[in-house]
């Protein structure tokens, strides 16, 4: 991709305020708290209502690959429950073990923040009780199940952005 291409992903990307990990009926993934006040278009993530499924077409990009300043980009293209495309850029040495996590379990669950709660070390609550709370304050977000040859993608990236480092 031209630099110039990479510049203006990086723009595009949602602003994150908070990666949080959730553990839900033996599936663990990352919650990634955004921030959508400039997006009116995805107001819809704010929605409480539970919508139909939908599928992501999603793509990796890279900036300044395998130094110390990488980031990661994920793009996200959704039809349903409206189209959209959601960016988010990760500064590899900042999210290092939120990426190794995705990089695991290929889930996350992306939410209008910020978190309904301040999280400092390990808090646990009744798994209803957090997602109810979730749902009701920030709404339903979008939730996305990476394809495997995506996570592969990302250990590879990960493992040589660590040789390197």
């Amino acid at each position: 991709m031209e630099e110039r291409s990479i510049d203006e992903l990086r723009r595009e990307a949602l602003p994150i305020d908070e990666i949080s990990q959730m553990q839900l009926q033996q599936q663990i993934f990352e919650v990634i708290w955004v921030d959508i006040s400039d997006r009116p278009d995805l107001a819809v993530l704010s929605s409480t209502k539970q919508s139909e499924e939908s599928e992501a077409l999603c793509t990796w990009w890279y900036a300044n690959p395998g130094k110390h300043t990488m980031q990661i980009g994920l793009r996200i293209e959704v039809q349903q429950p409206a189209p959209m495309i959601i960016q988010l850029a990760f500064k590899v040495s900042q999210y290092q073990e939120e990426l190794a996590l995705l990089a695991r379990h290929g889930k996350l669950w992306i939410v209008p923040g910020p978190p309904p709660i301040k999280v400092t070390g390990t808090v646990e609550l009744d798994q209803r009780t957090f997602l109810n709370r979730i749902l009701d304050t920030n709404g339903q977000g979008l939730f996305v199940g990476l394809p495997e040859q995506l996570v592969t993608e990302l250990r590879s990236q990960l493992a040589e952005w660590k040789r390197i480092k």
